[in-house]
């Protein structure tokens, strides 16, 4: 922290070059990881394949979901099973900013 009105302008360059000096340190780290990936085990394949596999099939799924009526734990909670899955970025994620809105609110 600067002191005296003196060393602001050179705490303020210092805090601007440390910023650009960590964005090239991601920048570089972000680069090696894409020239030299990590060799997946053979574990990790089956887990990546897998994962893939289900990606695939649940778009195509021919399955459907029919809602029962009777439900008891929709009372109140309609917000959760009214929206578009669909247009969520991950599964989930409609939940998670219900629940931090919750927090934020109290």
């Amino acid at each position: 922290m600067p002191t005296s009105a003196d060393e602001l302008p050179l705490a303020e360059e210092a805090l601007r070059l440390g910023d650009r000096e960590m964005d090239l340190a991601f920048a570089a780290a972000v680069s090696e990881a894409r020239m030299h990936p990590v060799v997946l085990s053979a574990d990790a394949k089956q887990i990546q394949a897998r994962l893939q596999n289900a990606e695939k099939s649940h778009e195509h799924s021919p399955w459907f979901k029919i809602l029962n009526r009777e439900y008891s734990q929709k009372d109140g909670r309609e917000e959760l099973f009214e929206r578009d899955r669909h247009s969520e970025p991950v599964a989930g994620w409609h939940s998670c900013a219900l629940a931090c809105a919750g927090v934020e609110g109290n």
